[in-house]
């Protein structure tokens, strides 16, 4: 068994995901050659072994291949049963498998290499403490460098929450729904700060597209994807990349924590009407050669955009139920 367990973890960091089915098929038959392959020397010894002495203590050879037949055969029975697979996937490469996949998206994002994107992108993570922002720096994304000393080196899995938002949208509304969300994070963690992505305080502003190139394997490497959404959000092509690549490394409802900044009383419809609405082929940004790159990886990845449109809309719109639940509550 300590072998199997071994030979699957292996499996599990070499392998992505489709591959894995074929693993886990080649892992069931190897167990039951092993079965068969005892069960004939068991037969053979029994016709073959010459008479034992009547004194001797050691096991016959017969016994001693049939003994792992039971395993063998517990093992072939384990290997088969779907739930077992999918729980020992998701507890020995969920993490690691995501960062791969995510590597995978930067690489294809800048024309560069999957495993050297991967090696830059662990050296350039970073994380700020939610103590050490102020509204101010929700408002602009005029480059700071300055703010990049707030940050600090960290680890992939190690960051509490990716903040995701839109430059154009309010900042004060902004500020206001992290402060809840910070709060909340505080009271449920003995009243530790949250450590956060946010891109104006980790990004190097010197030396911005290197960065810009991770940032699939930065929203990898936190542990939930935190969307400040009002107005503008579902019509900015960057946001929509950053909702692509959760859904990309397959990432779960209860990682997305959404916070709607959508009043709808202004007349522009509340977040689920725009959740709704949303259609990702009228997202726009600053250069119309990244719209028809970015978008020809989501393409590419759902089968159309409208597919990919459907699947952003029902991730959003299960994060909106949640989030209306949670404050009903």
């Amino acid at each position: 068994f300590g072998a199997a367990f071994a030979l699957v973890r292996a499996a599990l960091v070499l392998y992505p995901r489709d591959l894995l089915a074929r693993f886990w098929n080649i892992l069931f038959w190897y167990m039951a050659m092993m079965a068969c392959g005892d069960l004939l020397k068991c037969g053979m010894a029994l016709a073959l072994e010459p008479p034992r002495p009547p004194n001797s203590t050691d096991p016959p050879a017969w016994l001693r291949s049939l003994c792992w037949v039971p395993s063998e055969v517990v093992m072939m029975l384990v290997l088969s049963i779907q739930s077992f697979r999918h729980r020992m996937q998701a507890m020995l490469a969920s993490r690691g498998e995501s960062v791969r996949t995510a590597a995978a998206i930067s690489s294809l994002l800048s024309s560069g290499d999957a495993q050297k994107v991967l090696v830059k992108a662990c050296g350039l993570f970073r994380a700020v403490s939610c103590d050490q922002l102020t509204e101010g720096m929700l408002a602009s994304n005029g480059p700071d460098p300055a703010l990049f000393s707030l940050s600090q080196a960290a680890s992939l899995g190690a960051v509490d929450a990716f903040l995701s938002h839109s430059w154009h949208d309010d900042p004060p509304a902004k500020w206001a729904a992290l402060q809840v969300w910070r709060e909340q994070f505080k009271e449920e963690h003995g009243g530790r700060e949250p450590l956060l992505w946010l891109d104006k305080v980790c990004l190097d502003q010197t030396n911005i597209e290197e960065s810009l190139q991770c940032l699939p394997v930065f929203l990898s490497g936190c542990n939930q994807l935190l969307v400040l959404a009002g107005k503008t959000y579902l019509t900015r092509l960057w946001c929509i990349v950053e909702v692509f690549v959760f859904l990309a490394i397959e990432g779960k409802s209860a990682n997305l924590t959404i916070r709607s900044l959508v009043d709808a009383s202004d007349g522009h419809g509340s977040l689920r009407e725009l959740v709704e609405q949303f259609d990702s082929s009228k997202v726009t940004c600053a250069r119309p050669e990244d719209k028809d790159r970015l978008l020809g990886f989501a393409e590419a990845g759902f089968g159309d955009l409208t597919t990919f449109s459907q699947e952003v809309q029902r991730v959003l719109m299960k994060a909106c139920w949640t989030e209306h639940w949670e404050s009903a509550v």
